[in-house]
Protein backbone atom coordinates (compact mmCIF):
# COMPACT_ATOMS: atom_id res chain seq x y z
CA UNK A 1 0.00 0.00 0.00
CA UNK A 2 2.66 2.47 1.03
CA UNK A 3 4.81 2.10 -2.08
CA UNK A 4 2.25 1.23 -4.75
CA UNK A 5 -0.19 3.99 -3.78
CA UNK A 6 2.58 6.41 -2.75
CA UNK A 7 1.27 6.86 0.78
CA UNK A 8 3.38 8.74 3.33
CA UNK A 9 3.77 7.06 6.71
CA UNK A 10 3.47 9.57 9.54
CA UNK A 11 4.19 8.86 13.21
CA UNK A 12 2.06 10.59 15.84
CA UNK A 13 2.63 12.50 17.96
CA UNK A 14 4.93 14.28 15.55
CA UNK A 15 7.12 15.87 18.20
CA UNK A 16 10.35 14.32 19.49
CA UNK A 17 8.80 12.98 22.69
CA UNK A 18 9.96 9.56 23.83
CA UNK A 19 6.48 8.21 24.56
CA UNK A 20 4.48 5.75 22.48
CA UNK A 21 3.79 6.61 18.88
CA UNK A 22 1.25 5.39 16.34
CA UNK A 23 1.50 5.44 12.58
CA UNK A 24 -1.01 6.57 9.97
CA UNK A 25 -0.74 6.80 6.20
CA UNK A 26 -1.48 9.92 4.15
CA UNK A 27 -1.86 10.36 0.42
CA UNK A 28 0.69 12.66 -1.17
CA UNK A 29 -1.94 15.34 -1.75
CA UNK A 30 -3.25 15.30 1.83
CA UNK A 31 -1.81 18.69 2.77
CA UNK A 32 -2.72 20.38 -0.52
CA UNK A 33 -6.18 18.96 -1.32
CA UNK A 34 -8.55 21.17 0.67
CA UNK A 35 -11.73 19.91 -1.02
CA UNK A 36 -12.26 16.23 -0.22
CA UNK A 37 -10.70 13.70 2.14
CA UNK A 38 -11.52 10.02 2.58
CA UNK A 39 -10.75 8.55 6.02
CA UNK A 40 -10.29 4.77 6.07
CA UNK A 41 -10.30 2.86 9.34
CA UNK A 42 -10.61 -0.88 9.81
CA UNK A 43 -12.39 -2.62 12.64
CA UNK A 44 -10.89 -4.06 15.79
CA UNK A 45 -8.86 -7.24 15.98
CA UNK A 46 -5.72 -8.49 14.34
CA UNK A 47 -6.13 -6.55 11.09
CA UNK A 48 -3.61 -3.86 10.26
CA UNK A 49 -3.77 -0.61 8.35
CA UNK A 50 -5.21 -1.09 4.89
CA UNK A 51 -6.85 -4.46 5.55
CA UNK A 52 -10.58 -4.95 6.13
CA UNK A 53 -10.33 -8.69 6.86
CA UNK A 54 -7.31 -11.01 6.71
CA UNK A 55 -9.43 -14.07 6.03
CA UNK A 56 -11.06 -12.38 3.03
CA UNK A 57 -7.62 -11.44 1.66
CA UNK A 58 -6.46 -15.05 2.04
CA UNK A 59 -9.59 -16.88 0.90
CA UNK A 60 -10.89 -14.48 -1.75
CA UNK A 61 -8.70 -11.59 -2.90
CA UNK A 62 -6.91 -8.41 -1.91
CA UNK A 63 -9.56 -6.50 -3.85
CA UNK A 64 -12.26 -7.69 -1.46
CA UNK A 65 -10.27 -7.77 1.78
CA UNK A 66 -8.24 -4.56 1.52
CA UNK A 67 -8.69 -0.82 1.08
CA UNK A 68 -7.08 -0.95 -2.39
CA UNK A 69 -10.37 -0.40 -4.28
CA UNK A 70 -11.14 2.57 -2.02
CA UNK A 71 -7.70 4.07 -2.71
CA UNK A 72 -8.35 3.75 -6.44
CA UNK A 73 -11.78 5.36 -6.00
CA UNK A 74 -10.28 8.23 -3.99
CA UNK A 75 -7.57 8.88 -6.57
CA UNK A 76 -9.96 8.87 -9.52
CA UNK A 77 -12.46 11.15 -7.73
CA UNK A 78 -10.10 13.78 -6.33
CA UNK A 79 -10.00 12.72 -2.67
CA UNK A 80 -6.99 12.90 -0.43
CA UNK A 81 -6.77 9.87 1.88
CA UNK A 82 -5.93 9.06 5.49
CA UNK A 83 -5.54 5.39 6.43
CA UNK A 84 -5.65 4.99 10.20
CA UNK A 85 -4.01 2.15 12.12
CA UNK A 86 -5.89 1.76 15.44
CA UNK A 87 -4.89 -1.86 16.07
CA UNK A 88 -1.16 -1.30 16.24
CA UNK A 89 0.00 -3.20 19.30
CA UNK A 90 3.74 -2.55 19.11
CA UNK A 91 5.52 0.76 18.72
CA UNK A 92 8.85 0.03 16.98
CA UNK A 93 10.18 3.50 17.76
CA UNK A 94 9.81 3.61 21.55
CA UNK A 95 9.50 -0.19 21.97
Amino acid sequence: MKLHYKMNEVWLPADDSTGPKANIFLSQDFYTNKNKCLVLIQGTGAVRAGIWARSVCINNSLQLGSVFPMLEFAKSNGFSVIVLNPNMSYDPISK
